[in-house]
């Protein structure tokens, strides 16, 4: 009888034991998503922490799971992304929002006609971001080039304000043609070289009309492969540029920028006064066997008369920017505002550079 009792114990604990494992099993859901964009994040590992219960993120960015009990601790893992733990804490639906990682390797770099990891680069790509030249004082987008691309030839033929520069990408490749790159900015084709003749014969650059503190970052296309997209167009290489926007998730942020200075020429060249002259010029007369007495009055030297048309010409060029800019944005609605004036003296009277821009 003892051994009945026994046998009707234990099964009636077997038919027991399924019910209380399905009491505490606990089916949770929810939705991965970019703390940078706010896209949705496909192939996110979801783990349960301590256990080899998993699954993976769909196309959508959704994931669905069964958990032992409230209070799992869910494990996020993908290439890219910060790891992230996450309890659940008694909830069955678990919506997660993950940082990318910064790390160069994992850096994004647009091609033209898509977006991809720096590491899954072949070609010859250059990025130069907005924190390379964000403090110094240029008054357009392919001075901030200068110095910032290993093989990017940048060259300033004069000091005009606003005036035209030189970029190589590839070298001259040609005599007769040019030999800039293309332009594409957000997509768009821009025109580029000489807007307007301006002041004493130079060039006025028509990207000097673009704000450079509105830019986020360059991508610099060099070789064949990175550049095919573009075609002839883009035989002297292309440069991608990317402007500012807001982003998903951010609190909108008011940023104002003030910049004054001052342009002067670095050393003068030393010319002579009148008295200097008239004994040059007197000695050059006696020198071609001539009386130097019978010359008479030249104006401005046997008058006496001391002019420096340097200082008649030249002048302590004075220039100043300002910029106000908001930034912000949440899951449905992204913003990016800015208005800048900058105003620029020429080392030379009559020689200004002013713009507005919003």
């Amino acid at each position: 009888m003892r051994n009945f009792y026994r046998v009707i114990s234990w099964s009636a604990l077997l038919i027991m034991l399924p019910g209380y494992l399905l009491a505490q099993a606990q089916r949770i859901t929810g939705r991965v998503t970019s703390a940078q964009d706010g896209q949705t994040l496909p192939g996110v590992n979801v783990v349960v922490k301590g256990t080899t219960t998993g699954t993976t993120t769909d196309a959508n960015g959704n994931y669905s799971l069964t958990i032992p009990g409230p209070n799992a601790v869910l494990v996020l893992t993908s290439i890219g992304l910060n790891s992230q733990e996450v309890p659940v804490n008694n909830r069955t639906v678990v919506n997660i929002v993950m940082q990318e990682s910064i790390n160069e390797l994992t850096q994004v770099v647009v091609t033209g006609y898509n977006t991809t990891q720096r590491k899954d680069i072949t070609g010859s790509i250059a990025s130069i971001t907005s924190d390379k030249f964000k403090d110094i004082p240029i008054n357009s987008l392919d001075q901030a080039l200068q110095g910032q691309a290993a093989g990017v030839l940048v060259t300033q033929s004069s000091g005009t304000p606003g005036g035209g520069l030189s970029v190589r990408v590839r070298g001259n490749t040609s005599i007769s043609a040019s030999n800039r790159p293309l332009y594409i900015v957000d997509g768009v084709q821009i025109q580029a070289g000489a807007l307007t003749t301006g002041y004493g014969g130079q060039n006025d650059n028509a990207l000097a009309l673009l704000n450079p503190n509105d830019i986020e970052s360059f991508q610099i296309l060099k070789d064949a492969s990175a550049k095919a997209i573009y075609g002839s167009r883009a035989a002297n290489g292309v440069v991608l540029i990317t402007t500012k926007r807001g982003k998903a998730n951010q609190k909108t942020t008011i940023t104002a920028d003030a910049q004054r200075g001052f342009t002067e020429i670095i050393k003068r060249p030393n010319l002579l006064n009148s008295s200097q002259l008239l004994d040059l010029q007197r000695e050059a007369v006696i020198n071609a066997g001539q009386d130097p007495d019978k010359l008479g009055l030249i104006k401005g030297v046997t008058d006496g008369i001391n002019t420096n048309w340097l200082d008649m010409v030249l002048r302590k060029g004075i220039y100043q920017q300002y910029q106000v800019s908001a930034q912000g944005g949440n899951e449905r609605t992204r913003f990016y505002l800015s208005g800048n004036y900058r105003d620029e003296e020429g080392v030379l009277i009559n020689n200004r550079f002013s713009r507005m821009s919003g």
